[in-house]
């Protein structure tokens, strides 16, 4: 029999992931009472809102997509505000993706707010399914083989260093354009080919190149330099908003772009929501050994 003395963690909205995430804090989070809200295939979970209170929030990535109601897969609606009366005393709010006015919200009601997407452990942990969804993605949209094609990879961060190697050892020619020239030679150590980041540079490269993926957060592929891009290679954009591709230009350049956001949750949802719930454990782990006072940085 579970104790009385626990306290409570609360799951809300969100898809799969969160159902795995969830299914895996019920077998592995033994200081909380596991309770779900609108979580996909939870029904042992679940219980209702008219009789809930949470030590501990845990909500979707990503958290709100109109900055009111949780995002959710399932038809019902819950709105955010309806959970800021549900907190008991210190409770703490861990959010995926959080919009600004999201977390300012949670703040205004007395709460305290960490983004688990923030966390280090997991932003490497997603880029192994990241990788996996994108080379995915280019064997189905592509008509050749992936073995013998050249393609450029433009950054070399967690997500780059996960998907070079990947590709390589499917027989792709890949080079990899980096601002950085440590972070070049550091590449070049490992025994990739690599190139500088700069406009003329990456001209030349991508004229003959089938297959781009960006991995960077900001306007890389210009229109001008997507006008050197042959009409049937294939970009695949895996930077977050606002992306790195001229996406007006490339679809007036008949350019074909995929812009493949969220990918973990897509293609892999299981291993994306245990990945989540390994890094909300090592938050619960944090908390234990600092102290739930000292663990509130949004205070």
């Amino acid at each position: 029999m579970k104790s009385s003395l626990k306290k409570t963690l609360l799951l809300v909205g969100g898809d799969a992931r969160l159902t795995y995430t969830a299914k895996m804090l019920a077998k592995n989070c033994h200081d909380y009472e596991v309770k779900t809200l609108a979580v996909p295939d939870t029904a042992s979970l679940t219980v209702s809102q008219d009789t809930l209170h949470y030590d501990i929030l845990v909500l979707p990535v990503p958290t709100s997509t109109d900055g009111t109601i949780v995002f959710s897969v399932q038809s019902e609606a819950i709105p955010l505000a309806s959970l800021y009366d549900l907190a008991n005393p210190h409770a703490l709010v861990l959010t995926g993706a959080c919009r600004a006015d999201v977390r300012q919200g949670f703040l205004t009601a007395g709460l305290s707010v960490v983004d688990y997407m923030e966390r280090e452990e997991l932003a490497l942990a997603n880029a192994v399914p990241t990788a996996e969804g994108a080379i995915q993605i280019a064997m189905e949209k592509l008509p050749i083989t992936l073995q013998g094609c050249f393609a450029l990879i433009l950054g070399y961060g967690r997500l780059g260093m996960a998907l070079v190697p990947r590709l390589k050892a499917l027989g792709v020619d890949t080079k990899i354009a980096a601002r950085r020239s440590e972070v070049r030679a550091m590449a070049e150590m490992l025994g990739f080919s690599t190139v500088c980041l700069s406009p003329v540079v990456l001209a030349a490269c991508v004229s003959q190149t089938r297959l781009i993926i960006n991995t960077i957060p900001s306007l890389i592929l210009t229109e001008e330099l997507l006008s050197h891009v042959p009409a049937d290679s294939l970009i695949i954009d895996l930077a977050s908003r606002p992306g790195g591709t001229d996406f007006e230009a490339a679809k007036r350049l008949h350019r074909n772009v995929e812009w493949a956001l969220a990918l973990p949750g897509k293609t892999s949802p299981q291993t994306a929501g245990k990945h989540i719930g390994k890094t909300i454990l090592n938050i619960l782990t944090d908390l234990t050994e600092r102290g739930i006072s000292s663990a509130r940085p949004d205070r």
